[in-house]
């Protein structure tokens, strides 16, 4: 998305620890790990020697892409890894150790996992930082929770309530958009060892022990079979990201209508005017509810990229590329803009 590349906006709207996770460089040394394990469990079961994975782990630490090269080959390939792999094994000292590397493994083994790597590193902290804006809510409650507040049904004065009763309705949302991360990352982080078709035919019987012993070792689960077309996984992550931009995106909302001028509900420290020095533009709300949005949008994308046909498809997977990302770069930044938006309160109620 051209607003979290853009080097001013992005500052506003984008998240440095989203942008790190889905760099191609955190790309890179997930699946550069996913190659060092790999041979070491293979090692490990004797199906490699063990000095082939030693020097594997070797040349890794001292690799070097060369990315001219590595660009050419996936405008051929449409995907990284056979480039990758062959630079890879360049590199080795011999011909039996090359053929050693990435052994009964497929591309896509090695992307999808790189991918559940880098978010097993950045989805705790998006739950991290979602108990920091619900202490910041309670913070507000307990100074102005008391404070008489007019509740809003379609856009019209309805009945009287409190600031807290309204804070209590953003702590709701974000505990629920919370509890999907969290169930997320303990039920669908998962290795992605299959081999071409995945049946893991290379192995014969000790391929689920491989796989097994993978998933051990990188710190996911297990899922006891290939899951290269079946992407129920990813479409439960992408919703509870989308449920967070969502949760946040209420707190936008809310907090933007009630700075409007005549309501005189929220006081705020925000963004100015070109052209009207006065004004104070609350800015991060309204970044909230365009974030919401345009994940909201994305999910459906999401939906469609989880047809994967045969055991095999390029154009949904190369969706899933394009889409995910943003997915989390919304929800990166929208955490980001929450907790500028509730320090910047000065008054509610």
């Amino acid at each position: 998305m051209v607003m979290f590349d853009h080097p001013a906006l992005s500052a506003w709207a984008a998240d440095p620890d989203t942008r790190q996770a889905i760099s191609f460089e955190a790309d890179l040394q997930a699946m550069l790990r996913f190659e060092v394990e790999l041979a070491a469990v293979q090692a490990e079961l004797q199906i490699i020697p063990p000095e082939a994975a030693d020097r594997i782990e070797a040349m890794v630490a001292e690799f070097q892409p060369d990315m001219e090269s590595i660009g050419r080959a996936t405008a051929r390939d449409g995907v990284i890894v056979p480039g990758l792999v062959r630079q890879l094994r360049a590199a080795l000292p011999d011909d039996e150790t090359a053929h050693n590397l990435h052994l009964g493994a497929t591309s896509q083994d090695v992307i999808d996992t790189a991918l559940m790597l880098r978010l097993q590193g950045l989805l705790p902290g998006y739950v991290s930082r979602m108990d920091d804006i619900e202490r910041r809510l309670q913070g507000l409650r307990t100074e102005w929770g008391d404070r008489p507040l007019m509740a809003v049904t379609w856009r019209r004065d309805a009945l009287q309530m409190t600031v807290g009763d309204r804070i209590a309705s953003w702590s709701a949302g974000l505990a629920a958009a919370q509890a999907q991360l969290i169930r997320v990352q303990e039920e669908d982080l998962a290795v992605q060892f299959a081999g071409p078709i995945g049946t893991l035919d290379a192995f014969g019987a000790r391929g689920a022990d491989l796989r097994a012993i993978l998933a051990a070792r990188l710190g996911l689960l297990d899922p006891g079979m290939s899951w290269h077309t079946e992407r129920g996984r990813l479409l439960r992550i992408a919703t509870a990201l989308v449920a967070t931009t969502a949760a946040l995106g209420k707190i936008g909302a809310d907090i933007g209508l009630m700075a409007q001028d005549g309501t005189g509900k929220v006081t705020l420290d925000g963004g100015s005017s070109s052209s009207m020095p006065h004004k104070v533009n609350p800015v991060d709300a309204e970044l909230l509810v365009a974030q919401a949005a345009f994940a909201g949008g994305l999910l459906g994308m999401m939906g469609q990229a989880g047809v994967h046909a045969s055991e095999r498809d390029g154009a949904a997977w190369t969706l899933e590329w394009m889409v995910l990302p943003q997915t989390l770069d919304c929800a990166g930044g929208a955490l980001r803009a929450t907790d500028r938006l509730l320090c910047a309160i000065r008054d509610l109620g």
